[in-house]
């Protein structure tokens, strides 16, 4: 093993049985092995912990038990605890190609400016009824890469070396992924927005029973920070229960329930965007 791969990657866990495998098997076929995995877990209840150590014989992974089940909490204990040259923050139901680590590393070297990095959604993945929110993602990923960096937590990259000064914040509930990254750019680091190299974004978060809950919390979160520049703290409506939550749950109809509700938010949010959009147009 390595003193110093070139990445750490950062897996926080809270009841994630059904959907770390999937992903740590993504990093078994990794065709670039030059990374450590630190798997964090929120001390689950259910086989989380069981499931990454049969992985142990495959990976250079280190699973560490976190004394708060917060994924901010969790991600600075995972960096703490990291020797590569990168860390990437991933979440545990994320999917990618063998070629994903190999891609992120060949851009890196040949943008070492890169301080702070995430990646676009592989929409291609996705069945024609879910792509919709894919693209909405993407597009929304590229509007800030354009205007005011930001990324979603799921996959975010950064120099390690600069985690010691930049951590996430443990007391928002959500936009922590937000913050984090527009910190680093409001100090003079480097954002990229790596569009060749794609990854899969699980839907489960919209297609639980509280899809129309959650889109509605997302919503209040982007509406405060853009009326006020500030991050909400208090949403009460946020699951807050890892992945068992997300998986007792189900909702067929994502796609006509999402755009009931777009079409449905207020004025003064829809305003926003387009004011975003003419911004960035110039």
């Amino acid at each position: 093993m390595k003193s110093e791969p070139f990445f750490s990657i950062v897996i926080p866990t809270l009841n994630e049985e059904k959907y770390l495998p999937f992903l740590l098997s993504d990093l078994v076929e990794q065709t670039d092995q030059d990374f450590e995995v630190l798997h964090i877990d929120g001390d689950s209840t259910d086989l989380t912990r069981p499931k990454a150590q049969e992985f142990s014989s495959h990976l250079s992974l280190t699973t560490y038990i976190a004394s708060k089940r917060n994924v901010s909490f969790q991600r600075n204990l995972g960096a703490d605890h990291a020797r590569g040259k990168y860390i990437i923050f991933m979440d545990a139901d994320i999917r990618f190609s063998a070629l994903f680590i190999e891609g992120i590393r060949n851009y890196l070297l040949e943008n070492p400016e890169t301080d702070v990095f995430t990646c676009l959604i592989d929409t291609k993945a996705y069945s024609l009824i879910d792509r919709p929110i894919i693209e909405i993602t993407n597009l929304g990923l590229e509007i800030h890469a354009r205007f005011q960096p930001a990324a979603i937590g799921a996959l975010i990259g950064v120099k390690t070396e600069l985690c010691r000064d930049h951590r996430f914040d443990q007391n928002l509930p959500i936009s922590e992924d937000q913050m984090f990254v527009m910190q680093l750019v409001k100090n003079g680091h480097t954002f990229a927005l790596i569009r060749e190299t794609r990854f899969i974004l699980s839907l489960r978060r919209f297609k639980s029973g509280n899809t129309l809950v959650l889109i509605r919390t997302y919503l209040q979160a982007d509406l405060f920070f853009l009326t006020k520049q500030q991050f909400i703290k208090n949403l009460p409506d946020y699951p807050m229960e890892g992945g068992r939550y997300y998986d007792t749950k189900s909702d067929p109809l994502l796609l006509e329930k999402t755009l009931s509700y777009i079409k449905e938010n207020p004025a003064k949010y829809l305003n926003k965007i387009k004011e975003i959009l003419k911004k960035i147009s110039r």
